[in-house]
């Protein structure tokens, strides 16, 4: 990986290196995941405002609505009522298969 000097000021580096020392993870990961984070939430608000004109349009909104209750039956996969409730609180088959010990032979 490459990396690339930056400036920050000196609080937030004390704040950072104490940070590191607290959690055992370096400094340059906390930066990577919180700059991660900041990302999401900015894409979040972005998303939240791009609605504020739908939501302010009550037969727009109405639509959007009605659409994604139309999705809602997606939601199962065509799994009988009690499988999909399971799928959905436990996530899907690969995920499971994944991180499922090997039973002994």
């Amino acid at each position: 990986m490459h990396s690339v000097m930056l400036r920050v000021s000196t609080r937030c580096r004390d704040t950072l290196r104490e940070l590191a020392t607290q959690t055992g993870e370096s400094m340059q990961s906390m930066v990577d995941e919180a700059v991660e984070l900041y990302r999401r939430r900015r894409f979040l608000e972005d998303v939240n405002a791009a609605y504020t004109p739908l939501r302010q349009n009550t037969e727009t909104w109405a639509a959007v609505e009605r659409e994604r209750s139309e999705w809602d039956v997606a939601l199962g996969d065509g799994l009988p009522e009690k499988q999909a409730r399971v799928r959905s609180e436990h996530g899907s088959r690969e995920r499971k298969k994944k991180t499922q010990t090997p039973r002994p032979r």
